[in-house]
């Protein structure tokens, strides 16, 4: 299987490519998670998130301009992040017979320091990964290679490569800030 760059994966995206989008989701779903769940704190809510980022790629896929869908997804996902918090504020508001809670207006700007040192956290744990951990999990998420597919390019067993890829999203998670 063809690395298919960034770029051209856009493109297909753009025109309706359903692998495109697909291949897409392999790669930043666990991204988009996690760094939804550094902000919610909640497993299943940061899934919802996630889901919403990756519905709304697809809705907006005709109108993705610029080369990076890095960055765009991690806008949508604050973005969704923001609104959550955004509906909790009013429900407490509300309940709270109007008494406003204050606001933080530098939420913007800590939103991307926050999403910039997750994702460095994310790189420099897979950095310490071992040689074979390494590739096998870039083999999963970047290659979107299947756990077979792995296993029969390594010469080792699919469950050797089910485990490894857990063992790395632990060390992941682990290091993310919940």
């Amino acid at each position: 299987m063809n690395y298919i760059s960034e770029r051209e994966l856009i493109e297909k995206l753009r025109s309706g490519d359903q692998d495109a989008y697909r291949i897409l989701f392999l790669r930043y779903y666990m991204r988009i998670y996690l760094f939804a769940k550094g902000f919610v704190k909640d497993g299943s809510l940061a899934e919802d998130i996630a889901q919403n980022v990756f519905m709304k790629l697809w809705i907006a896929r005709a109108n993705i301009s610029g080369e990076s869908i890095n960055h765009l997804l991690y806008t949508i996902t604050r973005n969704e992040v923001r609104d959550y918090f955004k509906s909790g504020y009013r429900r407490r508001r509300d309940s709270l017979d109007n008494k406003p809670e204050p606001v933080t207006k530098d939420v913007d700007a800590l939103d991307l320091i926050q999403s910039q040192y997750i994702e460095q956290v994310v790189v420099r744990t897979i950095d310490h990964l071992s040689e074979r951990r390494k590739e096998i999990f870039r083999l999963s998420r970047e290659e979107n290679l299947t756990n077979k597919e792995i296993a029969e390019m390594l010469g080792i067993s699919v469950r050797t490569v089910e485990k490894s890829i857990e063992l790395t999203l632990k060390e992941i998670r682990k290091v993310i800030p919940s």
